[in-house]
Order: C-alpha cells, then sequence, then structure tokens
C-alpha cells in the first residue's frame, strides 16, 4: 500500500535541482511513492533522468508548460494516502521522510487529520530560523487559523504532507477562480486549516529558502509576474491583499469546507480572514509600476482604508471590478460572474 507520494514537479536544470531530484528519488520504497515531472525541456536533463531507476520512482518528461499545470498532471498520478509537494530548490530530510509512513498509518483513518507537519527551517540571506505553528492540531478550526497566522509571516505550512482528496479538492478550488495570483497560497493554507487538523512529527522536515520572497521590494516584483501573467494592469498590485481578504473570506463563508460546519462557524472564518488580511491592506506599501491607472489604485486603496464598519462584499466587489474594468471589460466581467455567486450579488455594478 502507497501511503505517501512525494511530489517534485521540476523545471531547473543545474546541479542543485539535479541534486535535490536525485535525493527525492532515494526516497522511493514499499510505502513511498515519488513522482518527478519534469518540463524544463532540456536534453542535457532528460539524458540524466533517463538513468534514474528504482521501483515506485515515476520519472515524467513532459513538454515545456506553465507551473501550475506541470503540478497539477503530476498530482494526478499521486497513488498514495498523503501527498507531499516539494520543490527542486529547497531541501527535505531523509530521517523524516523515512519516517513518514508510520505516521501517516496511524492517523489515515482519522478523516480529521488533513496534514502532517513538523519542525521547518526558513533559510534567508539574513540568517536562518526555525519554526514549529502553533495550534494547528487543535479542533477547533478558528483556532488552528489563528494559530498558523500567529506563528510565523512566511507561509511554509504548504511543504508538508497533505491527504490526498483535501489537496485535490483545494487544487480544484484554486483552478476555478478567474485568476491565478500569488495570494493563492496564503488562500491555500486557510482552506487546509479550516477542512481538518495536522499530526506532528517531531522532526526537522523541511528547509524553504525564500529566494526571491525575502525582502518586500523582490516579494512584490514576483507578485507582479502574476498579474502580468493573468493580463492585469500592474496597479492591481496596489489592491493585493484587499484582493486576498475578498477572495478568501467569500470562499470562506460560502464553501462547503467540511460536513458540519455552522453558518456561524463559517462567517467567523470569513471575518477573522478578512480582518487578517485587511490589516496587511492597510500598512503595506504597493507599488504601481508606472501604471497610468495607479492614482485611482490610491484612490481607491484610500477609500477602503478608511471605510472601518462599512465593509460590505457587495461593495468591495463592485470597487474591484470597475477598477478592473478601466483596462479590461472582459476581465471585469470575468471576475464578477464568478464571485457574485458567493456573495449572492446579482446585478453587475454600475459604471
Amino acid at each position: 500500500m502507497i501511503r505517501l507520494s512525494v511530489i517534485m514537479p521540476s523545471n531547473r536544470a543545474d546541479l542543485r535541482a539535479l541534486s535535490r531530484i536525485t535525493q527525492a528519488c532515494s526516497w522511493a520504497a514499499p510505502h513511498t511513492e515519488v513522482i518527478i515531472r519534469d518540463n524544463s525541456g532540456d536534453a542535457a536533463k532528460r539524458a540524466f533522468l533517463a538513468q534514474i531507476e528504482k521501483e515506485n520512482c515515476h520519472l515524467i518528461v513532459a513538454e515545456p508548460c506553465g507551473a501550475h499545470e506541470n503540478g497539477w498532471k503530476a498530482l494526478e498520478r499521486a497513488q498514495g494516502d498523503f501527498v507531499f509537494l516539494i520543490s527542486d530548490d529547497d531541501v527535505c530530510f531523509d530521517r523524516a521522510l523515512a519516517e513518514l509512513p508510520a505516521k501517516i498509518a496511524e492517523v489515515a483513518n482519522d478523516p480529521s487529520v488533513i496534514g502532517i507537519t513538523g519542525a521547518i527551517m526558513i533559510d534567508s540571506s539574513k540568517g536562518s530560523n526555525f519554526v514549529a505553528y502553533r495550534d494547528i492540531g487543535a479542533e477547533d478550526p478558528l483556532m488552528r487559523l489563528v494559530g498558523w497566522a500567529g506563528s510565523t509571516p512566511c507561509n511554509v505550512i504548504l511543504f508538508s504532507p497533505i491527504r490526498r482528496d483535501v489537496l485535490k479538492w483545494t487544487a480544484e478550488v484554486l483552478e476555478a477562480k478567474p485568476f491565478r495570483l500569488s495570494f493563492d497560497d496564503q488562500i491555500c493554507s486557510m482552506l487546509y486549516l479550516v477542512r481538518g487538523k495536522f499530526a506532528y512529527l517531531d522532526r526537522l522536515l523541511y528547509s524553504y529558502d525564500q529566494h526571491n520572497w525575502e525582502s518586500r521590494e523582490s516579494a512584490q516584483r514576483e507578485d507582479l509576474k502574476c498579474y502580468t501573467a493573468a493580463g492585469l494592469d500592474p496597479a492591481v498590485n496596489k489592491l493585493h491583499w484587499l484582493l486576498c481578504a475578498f477572495e478568501g473570506a467569500a470562499l470562506a463563508r460560502n464553501l462547503s469546507l467540511a460536513p458540519g460546519y455552522t453558518l456561524a462557524q463559517r462567517q467567523s472564518f470569513a471575518d477573522y480572514w478578512f480582518a487578517l488580511m485587511f490589516r496587511r491592506f492597510q500598512v503595506d506599501y504597493r507599488e504601481g509600476y508606472g501604471s497610468p491607472f495607479a492614482d485611482k489604485a490610491d484612490t481607491l486603496c484610500a477609500k477602503w482604508k478608511t471605510a472601518a464598519g462599512q465593509l460590505t462584499f457587495e461593495a468591495i466587489l463592485a470597487d474591484i471590478c470597475q477598477f478592473l474594468a478601466l483596462t479590461s471589460p472582459a476581465h471585469a466581467t470575468r471576475y464578477f460572474d464568478y464571485w457574485r455567486g458567493f456573495i449572492g450579488m446579482r446585478h453587475a455594478p454600475a459604471a
């Protein structure tokens, strides 16, 4: 029985990536399968991968494609009870990987456990530190969410083995959104935490290298790449945390996250999420990157930062869509048509 599927979508072709791939392949065992899906198109890398042979180690050579597609196609091949989605530029620890199948066997029949975490090292040019999330094993989903938010500003709970059906459900929710944006990792974590609790493995599990995400300036440049790839104007970057607050709260309020949640519970998730991300919106300065619509974005930001006590999903969605319509009425319509179903808004906002 395959307990754990380790999935590494890979695009890099340097020696470090090859070393990470080789290490991952070494974890293949009777209860652990390893799936490497390479979309680099690099001939030398393909030749290297062709030399690796091991039972339960699956090496897939794919045509060049986007990162989301590469990860999704790899996930479709997974057979394990839990899936550990890892990067080809980070580090996992051999002893933790060896112990995971037994830990999964302990919790496999408890559907309230949707993930397993351990100690995680966050590495940057300024140094390294270790984090362990508080209260994510609590029965109360709101307590889990609060514990996650208060543990570290770096969202590394994503680097955890997750129950396969929960991971697929979460991926489908995110793929259905009108635009895949860089704050989706935050929403992903929220969906995990309201869906179920995490068991703890008393091991150092993962080392995450922050790379381009370790400073506000470099992180915003990465955010900008997502907005550009989605065909959105760079000035949308100024609304980044408002969008994250709105989208996450709308999902938490309206999705059937797990059996037995009452409307009041879902509302408490939504309220907490919105307040958490709205605080980021209030304090984080965001660049407009030379957009001719940056001033209009600033005006909209100023409006909402001073709108305490007057925040409604309907008004926020109307303003977001009107802003998107400045550069693309089609994008505005697409955004409105999707999100109005979550908040019960029937008519498009007036121009």
